[in-house]
């Protein structure tokens, strides 16, 4: 909210669209007041797929700007939605499919100007947006494709079988 809150006093057609309604919802609307935030929304949890979909197709930048995170699958379907995704180096699905610079940026965790940084340069950047949206579907079709993650998932599975 924080580095959300810089780009809306920079560029004011922007919303932000936070996705789920946990504990955190009453302090993310108590801090959006603090901080001034007028366009932001939370929408609440339990969607069906194609609302899911809906939203990532209404949407220009994906953020998870989590503490921590084993494997945050909404990486996958948002680079599978064609959107470029600013996560934190916490998260292992980012360690393992954003190239920063290249199909996403990685930030620290918790460190507001790094992540306001790395929103700037996508929300001012339209050709830049563009760009790594084309790297990510790269990847997305010959390294994070269903086939491959079965076949890696599997792999996995002979592996504990035999060590066990």
């Amino acid at each position: 909210l924080q580095a959300y809150s810089k780009i809306e006093k920079e560029y004011s057609n922007v919303t932000l669209l936070i996705c789920g309604n946990g504990p955190l919802k009453s302090s993310l609307e108590e801090l959006a007041s603090t901080l001034s935030i007028r366009n932001f929304k939370i929408i609440e949890s339990g969607l069906s797929p194609e609302q899911l979909i809906m939203l990532y197709s209404i949407t220009d930048i994906f953020v998870l700007p989590t503490l921590e995170d084993i494997w945050g699958f909404v990486i996958n379907e948002a680079m599978a939605c064609e959107l470029p995704v600013v996560a934190t180096r916490a998260s292992q699905a980012a360690q393992e499919m954003i190239s920063p610079g290249r199909n996403g940026y990685i930030v620290r965790e918790a460190n507001v100007e790094e992540l306001y940084k790395a929103l700037k340069v996508l929300v001012f950047n339209h050709e830049l947006r563009e760009k790594i949206v084309e790297k990510s579907r790269e990847m997305m079709k010959h390294k994070f494709d269903v086939q491959h993650m079965m076949n890696v998932f599997l792999t996995a599975i002979a592996y504990c079988i035999k060590c066990s």
